[in-house]
């Protein structure tokens, strides 16, 4: 339903994310299934230089993770 559980951010930061973050996933999950149609989305990362989020779709709720980006 996009729901968050839990998070450390302030609620309306956390559904900011919830809201952008679902389409994006359902998105990757369509563009994997057209390149290869066998395969599963089980993680997408994605990095800016300050920010990387992680997202662990599962069936019924994702995992989301933000976090500073190091500078590796």
């Amino acid at each position: 339903m996009g729901f968050p559980i839990r998070s450390t951010m302030d609620s309306p930061t956390t559904m900011k994310f919830a809201v952008f973050l679902g389409p994006l996933v359902a998105k990757a999950k369509q563009a994997l299934h057209m390149i290869h149609a066998s395969q599963e989305l089980t993680l997408l990362r994605a990095r800016t230089s300050g920010r990387e989020v992680i997202i662990v779709p599962k069936d019924d709720f994702a995992i989301i993770i933000l976090q500073k980006a190091s500078n590796k």
